[in-house]
């Protein structure tokens, strides 16, 4: 009792399921999409927030430098900490050196600013850099907020012997 050929059966059960690997197709090319500037976004991210890192640690740098003369050498009791102001002006030429050698054209750190805060009884300096990773997609992924901290303490010249 034959009830027809094999071939035809194939046929029969292949039908229903044409244009499945389209719709398939369709259905996961947004998704990995999705996925892929997502991890884009993610490595712009973290390059921007080692940008805003190491212009926080160079505007430290600058700002703990002592512009010494040679009557801080020779009455070094008679210095004092720098004012947040003159703090500030040494930050932002450490910050504004190393965001022109990174990212000249602001193209992954934008509106970044600097903010310079010294302590005069303990002698430190504290910098924070804040300002926002560029957005792949802008209405589809959050502004992304960056803060980077640095700080140590401002060189101050010390009479011979003195820790």
């Amino acid at each position: 009792m034959r009830r027809g050929s094999p071939g035809r059966v194939t046929r029969l059960r292949a039908r229903p399921e044409r244009g499945a690997s389209a719709v398939e197709y369709a259905v996961l090319t947004p998704v990995f999409l999705v996925l892929c500037f997502l991890v884009i976004q993610a490595g712009m991210y973290y390059y921007a927030r080692n940008i805003a890192q190491s212009a926080a640690e160079d505007a430290a740098r600058s700002a703990r430098a002592t512009q010494a003369t040679r009557v801080d050498i020779d009455n070094p009791l008679g210095q004092s900490m720098p004012s947040d102001g003159e703090l500030q002006t040494r930050a932002r030429a450490g910050y504004d050196a190393t965001i022109n050698a990174l990212d000249p054209d602001h193209s992954f750190f934008r509106e970044g600013n600097v903010e310079a805060h010294g302590d005069v009884l303990t002698g430190q300096v504290r910098i924070d850099v804040r300002g926002h990773s560029v957005n792949l997609l802008p209405h589809v992924f959050p502004t992304a907020n960056i803060h980077a901290r640095a700080g140590g303490p401002v060189e101050i010249f010390k009479a011979p012997g003195a820790n």
